[in-house]
């Protein structure tokens, strides 16, 4: 019998085109042909030693792979899913509040991202594997690399309490990461 194992882990979930392997292990050492296909792709590796290993450049939606074991005496088909959480979109944001604030302010209203003022949640893909969807909002200044925001919830909407806490001292961008999230994988647009 074929056992196929991934670089994945034991779930199988991977963000869109990320490359991974798949290894095939057998009970039998004689010569035999490994084809493992999907979609169109096909790739053929020949051993006696009962093992293969194919590196695989990644998928774009939730796929099943084939491997194919064929030898004098027997051809044996054995498939995975491999399963790939993806969104379609990250929304929008919005807000009412002044984006002119003085120095050490706050911003007095808080930052929609659920369908209020005309903007919206993230959503999946055609073709995701199902998963839930994560946000994370983050800031940055001019320069520097995006951070989290201290104390920002996960939550499609940035709250009033949040944004009361956090005091503005030059220009910031603020933006919100969408991620769709299954298992302990976590892709985001």
């Amino acid at each position: 019998s074929l056992t196929l194992t991934t670089s994945l882990g034991a779930d199988n979930n991977t963000c869109a085109n990320t490359a991974f392997t798949l290894t095939v292990s057998d009970t039998q050492t004689s010569n035999t042909t490994y084809t493992l296909s999907y979609g169109s792709f096909v790739s053929s590796q020949n051993t006696s030693s009962g093992s293969a290993t194919f590196s695989i450049a990644g998928v774009a939606t939730e796929t099943v792979i084939s491997i194919t074991a064929s030898n004098s005496t027997a051809s044996v088909v054995s498939t995975t899913t491999i399963y790939v959480p993806r969104l379609g979109g990250s929304g929008t944001i919005s807000t009412t509040a002044p984006l002119v604030i003085c120095y050490g302010e706050n911003l007095s209203g808080a930052i929609y991202g659920d369908g209020i003022l005309g903007s919206s949640s993230a959503t999946l893909a055609a073709g995701s594997s199902p998963a839930s969807i994560t946000y994370q909002w983050q800031f940055k200044t001019t320069t520097d690399p995006y951070v989290n925001i201290p104390g920002a919830s996960t939550n499609s909407t940035l709250s009033t309490s949040t944004l009361s806490t956090f005091q503005i001292y030059e220009n910031v961008t603020i933006r919100r990461v969408s991620y769709a999230v299954s298992g302990t994988v976590s892709c985001s647009v």
